[in-house]
């Protein structure tokens, strides 16, 4: 996770195959509500979204990044849940995670 700087971080767009971004290079987002980018796994704000702003405007859309990131993963959690309850025939739970 990257979240310095007052431009688009040049190094990421080069480097990430797949990764959709405008011709000034910021990275193209399904929306700033989600910050999911052309990759299912990866996640962009601020900066690198929007170009330069606020420090307040990145950290809001860092916060909804970071809250879709974790819908995310307690979905995928959930479907391993119910398929290691569905193959072995034995219902497990798994852990809380802690915040």
């Amino acid at each position: 996770m990257l979240a310095i700087g007052y431009s688009p971080e040049t190094d990421i767009p080069e480097t990430t195959p797949n990764l959709k971004t405008t011709k000034w290079g910021s990275v193209i987002v399904e929306s700033e509500e989600t910050g999911l980018t052309s990759r299912e796994d990866l996640y962009a704000a601020g900066d690198n979204v929007r170009g330069a702003d606020l420090v307040v405007t990145a950290v809001a859309a860092a916060r909804k990044a970071a809250a879709s990131m974790h819908l995310k993963l307690m979905a995928l959690r959930e479907k391993k849940a119910a398929y290691t309850r569905s193959s072995s025939g034995v219902q497990t739970y798994p852990a809380p995670m802690s915040s």
